[in-house]
């Protein structure tokens, strides 16, 4: 096969490998792309019945548009497919006040003015019984 069949060759198609592929070949570019198993393996990284996206990472605040972005391309690839792929609710990180999730959290919500609140246990178990949270 000649070497110029391809723009792109993509080694890997788990999520990152397929969607690189994909949106290379919206671009326009000729896109290979070669993975070691067949699809539905369970070798990935990201596999099985569900995962999940955080808009706020406690790591750094800069991953909150990054994060965004990744919604936004999710809604085209529902659009596209006409399945519904994401589903977005609330989220708990549980640490101590002082403790670095707690804190990177509350870092990138503030840098990022978003929505959030700070409970204590006992709030957070009081929510639960008042909406049957198991």
């Amino acid at each position: 096969m000649p070497h110029d069949c391809y723009d792109v060759i993509v080694v890997g198609l788990g999520a990152m490998g397929s969607a690189t592929a994909a949106h290379l070949s919206l671009r326009g570019c000729r896109v290979l792309g070669l993975d070691r198993w067949p699809p539905g393996h369970p070798f990935g990284s990201s596999h099985g019945d569900s995962r999940i996206i955080r808009e706020i990472y406690f790591e750094h605040p800069m991953y909150v548009p990054i994060v965004r972005r990744a919604y936004e391309l999710w809604r085209e690839l529902e659009a596209r497919t006409g399945s519904a792929l994401l589903v977005q609710t609330g989220g708990l990180m549980i640490g101590p006040r002082d403790g670095e999730i707690v804190r990177g959290t509350l870092r990138a919500a503030d840098a990022w003015r978003m929505a959030h609140e700070v409970l204590t246990a006992d709030a957070v178990a009081r929510r639960g019984r008042s909406r049957r949270i198991c």
